[in-house]
């Protein structure tokens, strides 16, 4: 189905969430998949081979709750990434307690006035690629050597690194690297073609405003960045290694890795 965590239910026994694969008897058999808050799929299916089900369930309200999470079927087995419903609302942009930078000063007021989902952490390797693999995407720093590592302190550009290869091992939940605007907005155009829903790179305000998730203080959890530590992978405790996506705490909207 279209949603996540949704329940399926076949001839009165549930077998889980979607996506799953049944094996059943040739005939008749009654096929409902349920979630809270949307209207229920029902249907009687004559089975006689292979067949695929797509289900489009409704939400039964207009809105979606803050926190919620959304995950988007995409094709076969390949789900998106999951979301979390961002509230509307309004919200002070920039420099809110004297240490950030001249372009961030002075703070003024914003508005986001639809809700939105968040992926709640980066763009994964395993995310990247789906995309890749489906479309043969050709990244800009593959085409143009943008790729770079640092090396004491300043970025050295090499045209042998890229997304599949940024000079350190990586898994498939590490977040993907050595990617532009241009081919974050070209996966998020994937997304919206295979999902049929509308998907965007956040702008800096969506992304100021998720980051800072209703608080007015330095950082979403506080003022003390001795406290960094728990919410945030940064120079001080990386030890110089990479490190996979959702490791650290979320901040109070349920998204991972907004700081460091």
């Amino acid at each position: 189905s279209n949603v996540y965590d949704d329940e399926v239910i076949i001839d009165g026994v549930s077998y889980g969430s979607t996506p799953i694969e049944v094996m059943l008897p040739g005939g008749e058999h009654e096929v409902e998949i349920l979630k809270y808050g949307y209207s229920a799929y029902a249907e009687k299916i004559r089975l006689k081979d292979a067949m695929s089900i797509r289900a489009e369930l409704e939400k039964s309200e207009y809105s979606f709750t803050r926190g919620e999470k959304i995950q988007d079927i995409l094709y076969r087995d390949v789900r998106g990434p999951e979301l979390v419903v961002v509230p509307a609302g309004k919200f002070k942009m920039g420099d809110l307690v004297g240490n950030g930078l001249p372009n961030e000063r002075p703070a003024e007021t914003r508005e986001i006035p639809n809700a939105l989902g968040i992926t709640d952490t980066e763009i994964t390797v395993k995310h990247f690629r789906d995309f890749v693999e489906d479309t043969a995407y050709v990244t800009d720093a593959e085409k143009r050597g943008t790729c770079a590592i640092l090396k004491n302190g300043r970025p050295e550009f090499n045209e042998k690194l890229s997304w599949k290869n940024p000079g350190y091992k990586q898994s498939d939940n590490s977040p993907v690297v050595c990617v532009s605007y241009n081919d974050a907005k070209a996966y998020a155009d994937w997304l919206t073609a295979k999902s049929g829903f509308k998907y965007s790179v956040p702008t800096e305000a969506e992304w100021e405003y998720a980051c800072r998730a209703g608080t007015k203080t330095a950082y979403s959890f506080g003022d003390d960045p001795a406290d960094l530590d728990i919410y945030a992978w940064y120079e001080g405790n990386s030890g110089g290694a990479y490190h996979q996506v959702g490791q650290k705490n979320p901040n109070p909207w349920g998204l991972y890795d907004m700081h460091g």
